[in-house]
């Protein structure tokens, strides 16, 4: 049966840590970060750093409060709060996101990235999602889950919100909409316990289309 699926945007629908990392990288350089960092191809190490907001990410690569909000606001937001070179969507996810579209499923993306950057990235692929919520319409996403469903004539309940962070299944929870995780994005591992996660993006659209 047609579904309501809710997708984070980073991390499910594009690869936007492998960028981050390498700007986490840069800024110990640039400003002389105190800790060690794991090379840039160390993904499990370096999702045991990921924490949201950026600001608390920064800090826990090493920097202070007050440097971690300087690189937030000097930094950050020149190189990603208005992109210039859009995040690349995983590979064959455009045939997904079309697929599941085309199935009779009712899609939306809630995000708390700025609007300007997941439109960049979703180009004519933008069509297919009926609601895009991002930072600049809602900074939290429970009060985005519940108006996307709404949105799309439905209840949380009967939604379901795709994520790649433990703070995305929070935000399910808090809305009792059922969460899938995705654990070649930013933070899921794979090995929680609390729900289920897909390797890649084909297993994420075998879930969807079998749940």
């Amino acid at each position: 049966m047609p579904k309501v699926i809710c997708l984070d945007f980073d991390g499910p629908i594009v690869n936007s840590l492998g960028p981050n990392i390498e700007f986490g990288l840069r800024m110990k350089e640039k400003y002389q970060g105190p800790k060690p960092l794991p090379p840039a191809d160390h993904i499990i190490e370096w999702k045991k750093l990921v924490v949201f907001p950026m600001v608390a990410m920064f800090q826990n690569l090493g920097f202070s409060k007050e440097q971690a909000q300087y690189i937030h606001d000097h930094d950050y937001l020149e190189e990603f709060g208005n992109q210039r070179n859009p995040a690349p969507l995983h590979e064959g996810m455009q045939h997904i996101i079309r697929r599941l579209r085309d199935d009779g499923n009712r899609l939306a993306i809630v995000s708390l990235n700025y609007r300007c950057n997941i439109l960049a990235s979703l180009g004519e692929l933008a069509n297919s999602f009926e609601v895009i919520h991002s930072f600049n319409e809602f900074p939290e996403k429970p009060a985005a889950l519940i108006d996307a469903a709404k949105r799309l004539g439905t209840t949380p309940e009967q939604a379901i919100y795709v994520g790649d962070s433990i703070s995305d299944h929070h935000a399910a929870r808090a809305v009792k909409m059922p969460f899938f995780g995705v654990s070649y994005g930013w933070q899921i591992t794979g090995d929680e316990p609390e729900f289920v996660s897909a390797k890649t993006p084909r297993e994420l659209e075998s879930m969807l289309t079998y749940y």
